[in-house]
């Protein structure tokens, strides 16, 4: 029923892994792994081919027959491990990307120095299942692929935008995207994602009425410099590049922020609270 169900199924065969997960503490471990938050999968499916024998987590839904048939489809051998996820289709690319990064650290596979890569054709649309209209994936203002124009009306999920992500040793460190720059695509983007033509003036009426004037085909790319420190210096986190680094409680010990404001900045911006305001005593060092 999880395959039945699924919109996308994927897997990914980890070679020579099977006797590295002979035991069921370190599968388990694997499973945990999967629905981590790192990865946000809702659970994993797992197959080992060792010495001629198969066993799985499935294994009493599944012949060896079938799960032999999955190793020829997916292209695993004897030692290997091969791990599936199933579930919504961007979810379950998403998670399968991450878990693939995590994997790839604990068996050792990263290599050394530095490799980067462009991720081009992303999908302009994403459908919100809960608010049942399509959201912008990048935002509102992403140009969609020219070629792809033609079904923004129909069949919107096939279309691509004219966006790009810089990726450095699996890490994005940069992006950005080709503007929309035309106002009637503009606004068949704005109805194409619920807004009325109304409550498109109203909200972005100031680049509507600059597109009257005409506007150059344009674009950017931002990169995260904390991000690319952090893979240029060897470390897995950008916390010790950060310029002002926050704690778990989102504290900024070094200028002791958040802290608080006099009533004359409440009255400024014509806030009014009900907390009442801590008093700490400082030491002189």
């Amino acid at each position: 029923k999880v395959f039945d169900d699924a919109e996308l199924v994927v897997g990914i065969v980890a070679e020579g892994a099977a006797s590295k997960y002979s035991s069921k503490k370190k599968i388990k471990a694997l499973e945990k792994l999967a629905k981590s938050q790192a990865v946000g999968a809702g659970g994993m499916i797992w197959v080992k081919y060792e010495e001629g024998k198969v066993s799985s987590s499935v294994g009493k839904f599944y012949t060896d027959e079938d799960l032999a048939e999955w190793a020829k489809v997916c292209g695993a051998k004897d030692g290997d491990l091969l791990l599936i996820f199933a579930g919504p289709d961007f979810k379950t690319r998403e998670a399968m990307g991450k878990f693939r990064h995590e994997l790839g650290t604990i068996l050792g596979l990263r290599n050394k120095g530095f490799y980067g890569l462009w991720v081009v054709d992303f999908p302009l649309l994403e459908y919100d299942d809960e608010e049942k209209r399509w959201c912008a994936m990048h935002h509102p203002f992403t140009s969609p692929k020219p070629e792809d124009v033609q079904y923004l009306e129909k069949e919107p999920g096939k279309v691509r935008a004219n966006a790009y992500d810089m990726v450095i040793n699996g890490v994005e460190v940069g992006g950005g995207s080709i503007r929309i720059h035309n106002q009637d695509m503009q606004m068949q983007m704005f109805k194409l994602l619920g807004f009325t033509e109304e409550e498109a003036k109203d909200q972005f009426g100031f680049l509507m009425g600059a597109f009257e004037y005409g506007a150059p085909p344009h674009g950017g790319l931002a990169f995260g410099f904390d991000r690319l420190c952090s893979i240029l210096g060897g470390e897995p986190s950008i916390r010790n590049f950060i310029a002002f680094p926050k704690n778990k409680q989102g504290r900024d010990l070094m200028i002791e922020a958040p802290s608080a404001i006099s009533q004359k900045q409440l009255d400024e911006l014509c806030i009014a609270t009900t907390a009442k305001a801590e008093k700490t005593e400082k030491k002189n060092p």
